[in-house]
């Protein structure tokens, strides 16, 4: 392909997808005060980029990209690096639908500047640009023909969806960031979504219902057993939620069960975990629900991977399929609650 001329455009100022304006970098989730607050673990996994994003406009017939990552673990056991480290493309079409465009993933630690489409046909175009899930960016700049139109977009003016969980909120153990749960919502619904997933973490801490009742949110969804256990839940569920409830009144809530073990058809101690889970939290639900003054509301877990053990990648974590197969499972369930 012959050598482009390009203009290039730092996004730092146009990332989209976080809860707090002042967040401790332009591509962390938390704000610098968290810092004090939520545990050490959460606090780092909070300066990955999970579930951020920048929108644009432009006419260029390519799109390149050139990013500095802020670790050197490119790809995990589970995790390739396309969505571990890597950026990934979206266009609208006439119809106004995100589709798939293009993806990069980086060749080295630190900075890496690729083509991450060309040949587009010709015509201004909106698109989003994902950034990774699990990796830490330090710098991003966008380039396209230096004879094009560009511009990012606004940020969006509706009210989004705040959405803490674990690993699999976190996005692990998609393909590209884009096949994440929440990504796929956020398109079908049109509404941004604030990814609080921490792998590994997402236990219900009251520092983090403390610090998320302090997003501007039009739902909350909780989606926390994956990584606790019955005695866990009792012992902090009821008073997670009484934190939101407190803080934000109006506020809906969406509790959602653990999706189910894909082997724990053969496995007693996996269908257990699972049974003891839901026991323990739809007690809560029922008991917070029966006061009738505040807006809650159930996500059953036995089928949000569908009725198969094909949608996972070691039977905990979803792959491509098991992500959206959770966001089937969720989308009229979100779309009744805030409509």
């Amino acid at each position: 392909m012959a050598e482009i001329a390009l203009k290039w455009t730092s996004a730092a100022g146009n990332i989209q997808g976080r809860g707090w304006i002042n967040s401790f970098t332009p591509f962390s989730r938390f704000p610098a005060s968290a810092k004090s607050i939520v545990p050490d673990d959460v606090w780092t996994l909070g300066l990955q980029s999970t579930g951020l994003f920048t929108c644009f406009e432009t006419d260029s017939s390519c799109i390149h990209v050139a990013w500095e990552l802020g670790s050197d673990k490119l790809c995990h056991p589970h995790m390739p690096s396309t969505s571990s480290s890597g950026l990934d493309l979206y266009r609208q079409d006439v119809d106004n639908v995100w589709k798939w465009l293009g993806l990069v993933y980086p060749d080295n630690p630190g900075v890496n500047s690729k083509i991450i489409s060309y040949g587009i046909k010709p015509g201004r175009a909106k698109y989003m640009l994902y950034l990774p899930l699990l990796n830490i960016i330090k710098s991003l700049s966008i380039g396209v023909e230096s004879r094009a139109y560009f511009e990012f977009g606004a940020a969006s003016t509706k009210k989004p969806i705040t959405y803490y969980g674990t690993s699999i909120v976190h996005g692990i153990a998609a393909s590209r960031a884009g096949n994440c749960h929440t990504a796929i919502l956020s398109r079908r619904l049109n509404t941004n979504i604030i990814n609080l997933g921490f792998s590994g973490r997402g236990k219900m801490e009251s520092s983090l219902a403390e610090l998320i009742s302090g997003i501007d949110t039009q739902l909350y969804i909780i989606d926390c057993l994956p990584n606790m256990d019955a005695s866990l839940i009792v012992e902090r569920a009821k008073t997670f939620l009484d934190i939101l409830f407190e803080k934000k009144p109006d506020t809906p809530v969406l509790l959602v069960e653990d999706r189910t073990y894909a082997n724990s058809w053969a496995i007693p101690f996996f269908k257990e975990r699972n049974e003891s889970n839901r026991r323990a939290l739809s007690q809560i639900y029922l008991a917070v629900k029966q006061g009738n003054k505040y807006p809650i509301h159930y996500l059953k877990g036995e089928n949000l991977l569908g009725d198969t053990t094909e949608a996972s990648v070691d039977g905990s974590h979803p792959n491509d399929l098991g992500f959206v197969r959770l966001a089937d499972s969720m989308e009229s369930v979100i779309k009744a609650i805030i409509n």
